[in-house]
């Protein structure tokens, strides 16, 4: 039967199949690590106004607010880091120009002055920044433009508003694994040997986590562990503790976790509950090999543990699962 393009569809004539995987590609791209839309106010006010600027401005008067679209900014300044995480704050600042157009009630067709002013305004956003990371700050959309005239016997004020909509991101150039979406490393070159060593060092930044990371404690017979503490120490960071609930998962909510970063993070708990129990101490790999398939996957960012009891007599140990993927790796064997 012919592999016929399209998506994947039952085992049937003229129905497309899925081709198995059998390389893998390597690329570099841009990787977004965090990114939100924020809508927020620009402004400008002036009071008063000057008979100079505009000569006649009287109650009852109307603005009439044209921006310039093509002349919208928007800036974006880290203010550091939020508790040593990966967190970090930001302020934003957005610019348009604008003409104002001041027309009277008996000339509505003619303006009396024409005038020129920049609206501004800013705001502050907080977004997932590991080192290594850029911030971008890029006007999506503008909204329409409104002023207001007040004339008090003591001044005239004219004020004028409009929105704008702006994608916040951070990003930083990585190399990701296709189709697996891994991180990729490279490898030495088959050429002749040279009287050194030559290697790469890669420094790939965290993620974030689409939901709370999870740990999963599973006893020999199946069955959910419950009522354990397990930690995660990170350097430099008060340790989080969470509890393992009926399905015999800890959920770690604190969103100064964002994820389990490999290489950084140590996983403990006592096992079984009580006096007695036998502590466990699983410092997260950079990496590891899947049991089934031998394939090396990274293990930057983990979102998902398990620890499966696999004995129990004479010592303790467990099979552990990251991401999904069931591991090599077996914890005090």
């Amino acid at each position: 039967m012919a592999f016929l393009p399209g998506p994947c569809g039952a085992p049937l004539p003229g129905t497309p199949e899925c081709l198995q995987v059998v390389e893998k590609d390597c690329i570099e791209v841009l990787k977004v690590y965090d990114e939100c839309l924020l809508t927020d106010n620009v402004f400008f006010s002036l009071s008063p106004i000057s008979p100079t600027l505009c000569p006649g401005v009287d109650a009852g008067d109307t603005a009439v607010c044209k921006l310039n679209s093509a002349s919208v900014t928007c800036t974006i300044t880290p203010l550091g880091f939020v508790n040593n995480t990966f967190f970090q704050n930001f302020a934003i600042t957005q610019t348009i120009s604008a003409i104002v157009s001041i027309y009277t009630p008996s000339s509505p067709g003619t303006p009396i002055c024409v005038i020129s002013e920049i609206l501004t305004g800013g705001v502050m956003t907080t977004l997932w920044a590991p080192p290594g990371t850029v911030a971008l700050c890029t006007p999506v959309s503008i909204g329409p433009c409104a002023c207001v005239i007040t004339v008090t016997s003591a001044t005239s004020t004219l004020t004028c508003m409009a929105t704008i909509c702006k994608d916040i991101r951070t990003e930083a150039m990585v190399k990701l694994l296709v189709p697996t979406f891994g991180f990729c490393e490279a490898v030495p070159c088959n050429t002749s040997p040279f009287p050194f060593s030559c290697s790469a060092t890669f420094s790939f930044q965290p993620q974030r986590c689409p939901a709370a990371p999870t740990i999963t404690l599973i006893n020999t017979a199946g069955a959910s562990i419950t009522g354990i503490s397990v930690t995660v120490t990170r350097p430099g960071l008060p340790s989080e503790t969470a509890i393992t609930s009926a399905t015999g998962t800890a959920t770690f909510n604190n969103p100064n976790i964002g994820a389990i970063f490999g290489g950084i993070d140590t996983i403990t708990f006592t096992y079984p509950a009580g006096g007695g129990g036998k502590p466990i101490s699983f410092a997260v790999p950079s990496e590891f090999l899947d049991v089934t398939t031998g394939h090396l996957f990274p293990a930057t960012t983990v979102c998902s543990l398990v620890f499966t009891q696999t004995a129990s007599s004479p010592t303790i140990s467990f099979a552990v699962t990251i991401n999904g993927i069931a591991t090599t790796i077996t914890v005090d064997p």
